[in-house]
């Protein structure tokens, strides 16, 4: 497309700071400023003040964790002296750019009551320019123009993103509405949207036609933003229809997906021949490109861990430690932390709590081991009265939260639970830590099988994938009268299996198992082959009830 001819791009030139604060909250003087950031137009790059906060300052672990104040912080400045910085860099009557300004305009106006500052908001001007894109966080917009923010709680990086996105305004608003001095802008601003001028501005950064022309096959699709950097992996049935399911409609999406859809201008799939291998693709691509929009599925920062007779851990598997892996140690934690009545737990009724469930299981009180009489107990509480789905067990989903999987995340105060609800609790350590694992032990039959099975969308064929060292070596297609495969499979030793059981493994198989399940009431054939057993559907339902 030609550009217009255009004078001096007027709003380029403006002497204007750009600016972001970081804070611990939503509004002074509860929340207090943690370091801020600005940039003028001459600055090479942004400069950066970091806070002090006050002793009696009330943080949550999540603002904590996102900032990284339990690390040192030895460049922090009192507020005071950061402030007089501040206001002295900004000058007596400043011109500010900030992504949704009035954020930041609420803790300058708390600390500099004096200033008096213009502000220009990138947040309102985008959601002008593009109403119809779900979200307008600088995050969505920043990504919409194809720049990665890689750190969302750093003022410096959210300054860079802040000027890109200027840029990219600027251009949008003398290409489209002829804006291109402050004076013009803050009409266009103040003046009603036509509702034709928002039909005509609606857009996503990805081409209607482009979605559309996706094939309708198994696969796994890749997202990508406008400077090619990657977003999001994840597989679909059906590729064109999984794809376009995100850009019809904003109801029930997430705060997270929004922010996703916003930015994605290009789709790049990755054809499987089912649903089952678009499955394991997924996962694998997951794990070796590591998208930010992928959480469940990213490579695991804790290692695996094994448990000996006395349930104590270890990351070394031999003939002593040969329980797991594990990749959670939540419930084993909190079980031991009862067991030994540590605090928070309230004593007297932890004690009586312990004493009720080693009657019932038939422990010993005065010990936490055999790790053995756990499991047993466990098993005996399986399935759970509700689901209780492990930290490590979801689908990979987008983020909408940050939490800690070796954290107690029940919304009680451990220090006001009665006896029956630590009773409850210690139920549920029982049944999670047997129940993880029963399951690895089933996983590791899975690293040399073969699995043989109808597709639901193809009941003509047969599909058959095997699999070596977790490994996917062998893949086939056969019509539904031919002879099954007889070929041994490598049978190894239980503690070699179990070591082939890393983070990636793990996950593969533990994705495995959950499409084997899934076909147990949607495959017309379905047979599981190990070196030791074949097993049918029947026996399958029964085992795979875990999954």
């Amino acid at each position: 497309m030609t550009s217009k001819q255009r004078p001096t791009p007027l709003l380029q030139e403006l002497d204007a700071t750009l600016l972001d604060v970081q804070t611990t909250g939503g509004s002074p003087p509860k929340a207090h400023p943690l370091e801020l950031a600005m940039q003028h137009p001459g600055d090479a790059e942004p400069l950066c003040w970091t806070f002090t906060l006050p002793e009696d300052a009330a943080l949550t672990r999540h603002v904590r964790k996102m900032h990284g104040l339990d690390e040192p912080r030895p460049d922090a400045l009192s507020p005071d002296e950061a402030w007089e910085k501040i206001a002295s860099r900004l000058g007596e009557r400043p011109l500010i750019i900030a992504h949704y300004a009035r954020f930041e305009r609420r803790f300058l106006q708390h600390a500099l009551p004096d200033l008096n500052a213009r502000w220009i908001c990138t947040h309102a001007i985008a959601r002008r320019l593009l109403p119809q894109i779900p979200r307008a966080g600088l995050t969505a917009i920043a990504g919409f123009f194809g720049h990665r923010l890689n750190s969302k709680h750093s003022a410096s990086a959210h300054v860079a993103a802040t000027a890109f996105i200027w840029r990219h305004l600027v251009e949008m608003l003398w290409e489209e509405h002829d804006v291109e001095t402050l004076d013009e802008l803050e009409r266009w601003l103040e003046s009603p949207a036509s509702q034709t001028a928002t039909e005509n501005a609606s857009r996503y950064a990805i081409a209607r036609e482009h979605r559309l022309s996706l094939p309708s096959s198994p696969g796994v699709y890749h997202f990508y933003d406008r400077g090619n950097h990657l977003l999001y992996v994840g597989k679909a049935t059906d590729l064109r229809a999984r794809v376009n399911s995100y850009f019809r409609t904003r109801r029930g999406l997430s705060e997270a997906r929004q922010e996703l859809v916003s930015q994605v201008a290009r789709v790049e799939t990755h054809p499987q021949a089912t649903a089952l291998e678009a499955a394991l693709a997924e996962v694998d691509a997951i794990k070796t490109l590591a998208p930010p929009y992928n959480q469940a599925l990213l490579p695991r920062e804790r290692p695996a861990r094994f448990l000996n007779h006395h349930a104590e851990p270890s990351e070394h598997l031999d003939s002593h430690h040969r329980f797991g892996p594990l990749f959670s140690l939540r419930a084993l934690h909190e079980a031991r932390a009862i067991w030994s009545l540590e605090e928070p737990w309230p004593t007297e009724a932890a004690s009586s709590a312990r004493a009720r469930f080693a009657r019932d299981h038939r422990l010993t009180t005065h010990t936490f081991s055999p790790l053995t009489a756990w499991l047993r107990a466990g098993a005996s509480l399986w399935p759970p009265p509700d689901p209780e789905p492990d930290a490590e067990d979801k689908d990979d989903t987008l983020p909408d939260s940050n939490t800690d999987d070796d954290a107690d995340t029940n919304a009680d105060p451990i220090a006001l639970l009665d006896e029956d609800a630590i009773y409850r609790r210690l139920q549920s350590c029982a049944r999670r830590l047997s129940w993880q694992l029963r399951r690895a032990r089933i996983l590791s039959q899975l690293t040399d099988a073969r699995l043989i099975w109808t597709p639901p969308a193809q009941p003509d064929i047969l599909r058959t994938i095997e699999l070596r060292e977790a490994l996917i070596t062998r893949r086939e297609t056969l019509p539904l009268s031919a002879d099954l495969p007889v070929s041994p499979l490598t049978d190894r030793p239980w503690l070699t299996r179990l070591a082939l059981l890393d983070g990636p493994t793990h996950d593969r198989l533990r994705v495995l198992a959950t499409e084997i399940r899934r076909l147990l009431d949607s495959a017309p054939h379905l047979q599981l082959h190990t070196p030791t057993r074949v097993y049918e559907r029947d026996a399958l339902r029964e085992i795979w009830s875990l999954f």
